[in-house]
């Protein structure tokens, strides 16, 4: 029963993501819309595949689902800084090299997650784990995780920054909608990290990090439906 109702929260979380995303493309005018967009279609589809791995106690399928969200996630990051640069009308920082700069780390990541020479890089020592509720993937982290762990902290606080920097020069609406942004963004990214790093300890073993999320689709799906980001004015204006 625990294990549906925390599956149905993230599935719940997942179709939140996609009207989200499907909202910001309907409405792309600026260049921000496409990357925001992009970014809720890829924490939509890493809930889902969460929302998946709860329902299931199949070893090998747990595998797979785990690739795929590790396949996913990293490419989040990038998209959202990204849309931040756009958002605080500094797209000439966004030249077509480092943008692939910016992807080049998620792409090897595919590699690394996929190839099994490689995989154990990323992570090893597969086992099945009882939660109490349900049954969850053991393993071991490698050396690759933690430099790729350390790249998408790194991508989160630019993140942070730009969009601070925004919410310093925006004033009235411009401020809200920023302000709703930042805290939907920063308190889950702040959240994952922490418990990817160990330093929040797993509730009986399980991960409840991703549900988190709700908060980001929440947050930012509000601020662009209640104070229309994609059709008024930037944030930052100089």
């Amino acid at each position: 029963m625990t294990a549906n109702l925390l599956a149905f929260h993230l599935f719940l979380t997942a179709v939140l993501f996609l009207a989200v995303g499907g909202y910001s493309f309907r409405h792309r005018q600026p260049n921000a819309a496409i990357p925001f967009g992009m970014a809720m279609f890829l924490l939509g589809g890493f809930v889902f595949l969460a929302g998946l791995d709860l329902l299931i106690a199949n070893l090998h399928v747990k595998i797979i689902l785990m690739q795929l969200r590790l396949s996913i996630l990293p490419f989040a990051p990038v998209t959202v800084l990204i849309s931040a640069i756009e958002n605080a009308n500094r797209s000439y920082w966004l030249s077509k090299r480092r943008v692939w700069l910016l992807l080049a780390f998620p792409m090897a990541n595919l590699i690394f997650t996929w190839l099994p020479p490689l995989e154990p890089l990323m992570r090893s020592n597969y086992r099945l784990v009882e939660t109490g509720f349900s049954t969850a993937l053991d393993f071991q982290n490698g050396n690759w995780y933690w430099l790729l762990l350390t790249y998408s902290s790194v991508l989160c606080l630019a993140i942070f920054g730009v969009q601070f920097n925004t919410l310093l020069n925006s004033r009235g609406i411009y401020f809200k909608r920023t302000l709703l942004l930042n805290l939907g963004q920063i308190v889950p990214a702040l959240i994952i990290i922490l418990t990817a790093t160990g330093k929040l300890n797993l509730v009986n073993g399980y991960n409840y990090a991703p549900h988190v999320l709700m908060l980001t689709a929440l947050l930012n799906g509000w601020a662009i439906y209640r104070y229309q980001w994609f059709f008024s004015s930037p944030m930052a204006r100089d």
